[in-house]
């Protein structure tokens, strides 16, 4: 597995979210940040292993695949931060 251009942008694009989300303390952003990267660098790992089953090239799917990650990583935060305005 290579990171390309792509990939670099990717991760700068993850840090510059997680410091948007998370309170302006550098654990915070890490928190945040690093599952992210986590979950993008398995799926770079796991997406090539069905590119038989799509037609479509492997980068694509795993730009899709990170986004839809990161949208899902979003949405768990802001129902966190619901719970937690609720529950206060």
């Amino acid at each position: 597995m290579s990171f390309n251009k792509e990939s670099s942008i990717i991760l700068i694009v993850f840090f510059i979210a997680a410091a948007i989300l998370s309170p302006p303390d550098v654990i915070s952003q890490l928190t945040l940040a690093i599952p992210m990267i986590i979950i993008y660098v398995v799926l770079r790992l796991v997406v090539p292993q069905f590119k038989s089953f799509k037609q479509t090239p492997t980068n694509v799917i795993a730009l899709k695949m990170a986004y839809m990650c990161f949208l899902s990583i979003i949405m768990a935060y802001l129902i966190l931060k619901l719970l937690n305005i609720i529950l206060d």
